[in-house]
C-alpha cells in the first residue's frame, strides 16, 4: 500500500507527482536523490524542474515497524516496508 496526503493548499503537486513518476518511484527518487537528478534527464522540463526542486527541499523519511513516511513541506507518502524494522530509522535530506 502506498498513500499520498498532500499539505494543506498544495493538492496541485498531486498532478505534478503524476507527471514525474509512479509514487513507489517517486519515494526512491527523493531517498537516493544522486538517483533522482539522473532521472529527472528523461523528463519533460515541467517535470523535470518539479522534481529538481523537490530535490532541493528538506525531506524526511522513517520507517518503524513496517510502515514508512517521506515527508516533504508539499505531502507526506506513507507505506508498508519489507521487512518491518525492529529499530527505527530516520533519514535527513536537505537539512
Amino acid at each position: 500500500m502506498i498513500r499520498l496526503i498532500p499539505k494543506h493548499k498544495h493538492e496541485d503537486w498531486m498532478i505534478k507527482l503524476g507527471k514525474i513518476a509512479p509514487n513507489k518511484e517517486i519515494i526512491r527518487l527523493l531517498i537516493n536523490p544522486e538517483q533522482g537528478k539522473e532521472f529527472a534527464k528523461g523528463l519533460e522540463e515541467e517535470a523535470k524542474e518539479d522534481l529538481l526542486h523537490l530535490l532541493s527541499l528538506p525531506i524526511t523519511y522513517s520507517d518503524y515497524h513496517g510502515v514508512g513516511q517521506l515527508e516533504t513541506p508539499y505531502f507526506v507518502v506513507l507505506h508498508d516496508t519489507f521487512p518491518p524494522l525492529i529499530k527505527a530509522r530516520v533519514l535527513e535530506f536537505n537539512k
